[in-house]
């Protein structure tokens, strides 16, 4: 149905609870891998299938000899599985999420001022990073061959010591797709995208 984020989480086979993940860029990550094996209780006083979870504090120097384990609790909402530290966290994302009329990618998008192009960011666990905000100050091109609306982009590289001497600035070619602003290398990854994205029904965080 079009949905990038769905497609984006089957692309590369990473689990629903990475489509967001642990992302520059984003305020709330979603669920890790290692959450998931903690049991979830229903989160008292919020929406219907909002859960929480008490994760173990890592054990350090300073707190392997307290004797009691540490938990901290953690909120995780029902769609994107997306992780938050406080109750006053839940509440100004639910506020985000009323206005963006129940779509969580949307709300997280706008919740805490982040723009649309960091709703995936460079994030752990997803194939593909989202636009960075230094790429979105380059100009687009229409991606040939390509469906409507996907874009490309010519990055330059960075200035090493390497390449500082060689006279001609170089670029690299980047492929971005229209709902999420995903960032692709090549034409290969872009098509293998793109089976995924037809497989999830459009869905690009599902793909």
């Amino acid at each position: 149905g079009g949905d990038e984020a769905a497609a984006i989480a089957s692309y590369g086979n990473v689990t629903a609870t990475d489509r967001v993940g642990a992302c520059k860029g984003i305020v709330a990550p979603s669920a890790s891998k290692k959450d998931i094996h903690f049991p979830t209780e229903p989160a008292v006083g919020f929406p219907n299938n909002w859960v929480t979870r008490r994760i173990p504090r890592k054990i350090t120097k300073k707190n392997s000899c307290q004797g009691t384990k540490k938990f901290d609790l953690y909120w995780y909402s029902p769609l994107l599985g997306l992780k938050f530290r406080s109750k006053p966290e839940v509440s100004r994302f639910l506020a985000a999420l009323d206005d963006s009329g129940g779509d969580e990618a949307a709300a997280i998008a706008s919740y805490g001022n982040v723009t649309a192009t960091d709703r995936v960011g460079a994030c752990k666990g997803i194939v593909a990073p989202s636009a960075s905000k230094k790429d979105i100050h380059f100009p687009t091109e229409p991606a040939v061959g390509f469906p409507n609306n996907w874009v490309t982009r010519r990055i330059p590289r960075k200035i090493t010591k390497k390449n500082s001497c060689q006279g001609t600035k170089k670029f690299d070619l980047y492929w971005y797709s229209p709902l999420l602003g995903l960032k692709f290398r090549s034409k290969p990854e872009v098509s293998r995208f793109l089976a995924a994205l037809d497989d999830s029904g459009g869905d690009e965080a599902a793909a």
